[in-house]
């Protein structure tokens, strides 16, 4: 699963989007925006599937998500 996937996943579980598509355009915008000297394709690679899963288990349904730290965390 890819970094963004594990991020929109999280934000689907919280309810903090609607569907997976417009979870990764939020992690998209937060990223070109905060991150605009980066590489979102390079940043975008697999995580491991059981850190994946950990993670959803541990943040998936938190009430407030950091996008912009889950993305540094993520690096």
């Amino acid at each position: 699963m890819r970094k963004a996937d594990v991020i929109a996943k999280c934000l689907v579980q919280s309810s903090l989007a609607t569907d997976l598509k417009a979870g990764r355009e939020v992690v998209r915008a937060v990223f070109d925006k905060s991150f605009a000297d980066k590489s979102y394709a390079k940043w975008n690679s697999v995580v491991d599937e059981n850190v994946a899963a950990s993670i959803l288990r541990s943040v998936g349904k938190a009430k407030a998500i950091n996008i912009e730290k889950f993305i540094t965390d993520l690096n």
